[in-house]
């Protein structure tokens, strides 16, 4: 297109021009640029790449045509850097070995989070020989793979010499897109001002346009760049001058203006140059001179003379791999133009050409997707294997476009059953409800009986999934009216789903019956028993049934002798990892330190196995378990993580309590302010459908609000966060301490008696369950609310003899008597990092006619887990890239934990590591 300056764009400049300058220091960024249609985010990235003298440019850029094309956008970024042998080999070496798998190494590809990860080291190996800038240029169309590995990268830049530009419509999709715009550094676009307009236009037209002429030139073209260039040909064209006599016929050209030259200069030009260029708008980023001449049917020679025209008449450039529009929206015009018809019967031979020429299924399978009526015979196959080829690359969403238009041209029968199922296993992985319409549509085709007990296991587990408990009780509990004898661990998995929905708070309590007959069945340690004594453990958790906690360790027990089984379908890691996750939620509620182990050891299994769905879940219960026993820069850290993995999984059972438990961790930590803000900030994932019961959020939300001294509304959220829970028949306080929230609530108002009221009940329930955590709390708050110093040194007792350490800490500063006490109390909650609860207890000695001494954190004691690993692999000498690569972390990550680790023990050099910890 013609070359005009960048007008109005320098503070965007500016800023990359500052981050290129940093690069050296491993000041790595991801910065989006965004801004409507012909904005200039093109021009921007050309002009960083102009800038970035002397550093490795990389380059990619989506289109809507491969948008389902799983990694299509990595790929054009990273296959260049190994298409030569010795590079392949220095690249992918370590971790980075499991990205091969996306850059077209035969093989059965691993694990997603080891993709990632892979794909993560193998651009910190490229950084390894100087600063590197990728550009991405239309973000909006990636597909979801590139977009979940985009996603993981983005807060792994800092320590790397890395700057990622990326340009990007302001969008939202719901999804991976929305993760990427909101943690991204942003620089928006905005329309030009009357004064950039003026610019653009003598820049053109070579005469400085009368003041009123610009301004109705912004206003006709909305001062998108593209758009008032475009204005300015046409002007150039017609000989009209930039007047204010002339500014009314700006109004007829408008946004009209590109699409109105496309046509005219596509009518000026014979046939057949028009054909070549409907070609490029259908075969997209592989419109090379080849498959133009094989998808118009005429000689190259006449090709390349149609690409010569269609370049003097500034409509297709030459790419780097192949022809293009000058702009996307001058290729959707030209493709707008071809009726339905035609351009699904070009996109037909397109996919033919592409079949022909050796292109992966997806390829093929991208042109199929814009071809309708589905031919069963001819497309049904290749759009299964383009399926299942982006199911294995990690891609499910783009593997149920393809089930899903294979679906259109089948009948009732057999292959359309199959099809329902492996489209409704896709969906599980990102929609549940979407999944649920495509195992019931196959259940409705009455399949013979094996399919169709497997298909009443799948259903079930989406409805559960899908928060419609009630629907899969009433589905499965039909089947298992009529299941012979026998058959146990069917019934098992069958059972298994009827008690998921009430623990999952999406269907009413159970018939105490039927699970008084499920603590009677039989042991067998499998994994359908195993899972049922987990999810019966949960059950047993909400309501406050020790029971649950002998059957979470039975069934980890039983696993854990039990070597997996690689001829059962319904035994491998990743069933295993699901069916093990109740467990390890219950443990920590009954014993802090085993559960922690069980989790961490779960994580750890989960990052071996590969699988990011898996980590998110089981970093979820970690989380949860540094946050009971008072860990909470860890407990912070891993909840965060979690949330962040549920969407770039779209598992978002958990995040709801995640949710909730990150704003603890935080208020403790920072106040309620900054509590409130994490709430806020997730409040639109916390609260969808998919995330599970909101009784958690509601729990935070009282105790932010009761920290603000809003005790009427702490009160009321308290009771919301209770009802919610008894909804499923929860009632253990271990989970969920309502009452002791509302009786504290209830007494910053003075209203002590009901405020006893709810602190004796929540007493009576602790004592029942046993944990210390609960009951230390249930003691304190008993004690607070009625003034007993009994019940507060009760819960001093209790709570010494377990992890929970800021729980103990709260106790030791309410014996505010003491001053003893209140010191120990302030110690124990500066470990802990807990800064509120330190201020109170100085505040308390202070009273007290007390001196606080000052708190350092030095000694092996003071480390934190995460800084206690770190220095443990440091001491055997590894170095900072080995450590990263060994905990699954950054180079960064270890940098500021050693850094932290050196600090507090009071060393200098990694050889005087193992000696300083003990």
């Amino acid at each position: 297109m013609i070359d005009t300056p960048l007008v109005e764009r320098e503070r965007q400049l500016a800023a990359f021009d500052a981050h290129l300058r940093a690069l050296a220091g491993g000041a790595g960024r991801f910065v989006v640029v965004d801004g409507g249609p012909g904005a200039g985010k093109s021009r921007l990235l050309a002009a960083v790449r102009a800038a970035a003298d002397g550093h490795r440019v990389l380059s990619a850029r989506a289109s809507r045509l491969e948008r389902t094309y799983a990694f299509g956008v990595v790929r054009q970024l990273l296959e260049p850097v190994v298409a030569r042998a010795a590079d392949r080999e220095r690249l992918l070496t370590g971790p980075a070995a499991a990205a091969a798998s996306v850059l077209g190494a035969p093989g059965e590809p691993p694990g997603d989070y080891a993709v990632l990860n892979g794909l993560f080291w193998l651009v910190a190996n490229v950084c390894e020989s100087g600063p590197v800038v990728l550009l991405l240029d239309d973000l909006h169309w990636a597909d979801e793979a590139s977009l979940r590995f985009l996603a993981y990268l983005l807060p792994r830049v800092d320590g790397l010499p890395l700057l990622v530009a990326a340009g990007s419509r302001p969008e939202s999709d719901g999804g991976l897109l929305d993760v990427v715009l909101t943690e991204a550094e942003r620089l928006p676009l905005p329309p030009l001002t009357p004064g950039g307009v003026a610019a653009v236009l003598d820049g053109i037209t070579g005469r400085r346009p009368d003041e009123a002429f610009a301004r109705a030139c912004a206003e006709a073209t909305g001062g998108v760049p593209l758009l008032v260039s475009e204005a300015s040909r046409a002007l150039v064209a017609s000989g009209t001058p930039p007047t204010a006599a002339n500014a009314e016929r700006l109004r007829e050209l408008g946004a009209r203006a590109l699409t109105r030259r496309v046509g005219l200069e596509l009518a000026g030009l014979p046939e057949g140059h028009v054909r070549v260029a409907e070609a490029v708008a259908v075969l997209g980023p592989h419109a090379t001179t080849a498959n133009l001449a094989t998808l118009t049917g005429a000689p190259v020679l006449e090709v390349k003379g149609a690409i010569a025209a269609l370049e003097r008449a500034d409509l297709v450039c030459a790419g780097e791999r192949a022809y293009d529009f000058v702009h996307p929206l001058v290729g959707a015009a030209v493709h707008e133009r071809m009726d339905h018809g035609r351009a699904a019967e070009a996109h037909a031979r397109a996919a033919e050409c592409l079949r022909a020429a050796g292109a992966g299924a997806e390829k093929v399978a991208a042109h199929l997707l814009r071809v309708t009526p589905v031919d069963a015979a001819t497309m049904t196959g290749p759009l299964r294997e383009a399926g299942a080829d982006a199911l294995s690359r990690g891609a499910p969403q783009a593997a149920h476009a393809y089930l899903r238009h294979a679906l259109t041209g089948l009948p009732p029968g057999p292959e359309r059953v199959e099809l329902e199922i492996e489209a409704g296993m896709a969906a599980l992985r990102f929609d549940h409800d979407l999944a649920v319409g495509h195992l019931s549509g196959a259940l409705a085709m009455e399949p013979e009986l094996g399919t169709r007990v497997r298909l009443t296991v799948l259903t079930g587990l989406a409805l559960v999934y899908a928060g419609r408990g009630a629907q899969a009780a009433d589905l499965v509990t039909g089947l298992l009216d009529r299941l012979p004898d026998g058959l146990d661990d069917l019934r098992r998995r069958l059972e298994t789903i009827v008690v998921a929905g009430p623990s999952t708070g999406s269907a009413p309590p159970l018939d105490p019956a039927r699970i008084e007959r499920l603590h009677a069945l039989p042991r067998t340690g499998t994994v359908a028993a195993a899972s049922l004594d987990g999810t019966l453990a949960v059950h047993d958790l909400h309501t406050g049934d020790p029971r649950g906690l002998d059957l979470a360790r039975r069934a980890v027990a039983a696993l854990a002798a039990r070597p997996v089984d690689p001829a059962d379908p319904n035994d491998s890691p990743e069933i295993r990892g699901r069916s093990l996750a109740p467990s390890y939620s219950v443990l920590p509620f009954g014993d802090l330190d085993e559960g922690l182990a069980g989790a961490t050891a779960a994580v750890e299994a989960s990052l071996a196995q590969g699988s990011l769905a898996l980590l998110g879940l089981h970093t979820h219960i970690r989380g949860g378990c540094w946050l009971l026993r008072g860990d909470l820069a860890e407990a912070e850290a891993d909840l965060r993580e979690s949330v962040r993995t549920a969407r770039l999984t779209h598992s978002e059972v958990t995040v709801s309590q995640s949710v909730g438990w990150l704003a603890e961790a935080v208020l403790e930590q920072r106040g309620p302010g900054e509590a409130a803000a994490v709430l806020g900030h997730f409040h639109e994932i916390a609260t969808a459908p998919r995330s599970g019961p909101p009784h958690h959020l509601d729990f935070a939300w009282a105790r932010v609000r009761r920290a603000r001294g809003e005790f009427e509304e702490a009160r009321a959220a308290a009771i919301r966060a209770g009802a919610g829970y008894a909804a499923f028949g929860g009632r253990n306080p271990a989970v969920v301490p309502w009452r002791s929230e509302a009786a504290l609530a209830l007494c910053g108002q003075g209203r002590r008696d009901l405020a006893a009221d709810y602190a004796r009940e929540e007493l009576a329930l602790a004592r029942a369950w046993g944990s210390a955590p609960a009951l230390g709390r249930a003691l304190r708050v008993a004690g607070t609310v009625t003034g007993s110093r009994a019940l507060l040194e009760e819960s001093s007792e209790v709570l010494a003899l377990s992890s929970a350490r800021l729980e103990h800490a709260k106790t030791l500063v309410a014996l505010g008597d003491s001053a003893a006490m209140v010191a120990r109390g302030r110690e124990l909650a500066f470990r802990c990092g807990a800064a509120p609860l330190v201020e109170e207890a100085t505040v308390r000695l202070h009273a007290l006619g007390a001196r606080p001494r000052p708190l350092t954190q030095t000694g092996a004691g003071s480390l934190t887990p995460s800084e206690r690993r770190v220095a443990e692999l440091a001491g055997k000498g590894g170095t900072n890239r080995e450590i990263a690569q060994t905990l699954f972390v950054t180079p960064k990550a270890v940098e500021v934990h050693l850094s932290n680790v050196y600090r507090k023990l009071g060393v200098t050099t990694r050889n005087e590591l193992t000696a300083a910890l003990g």
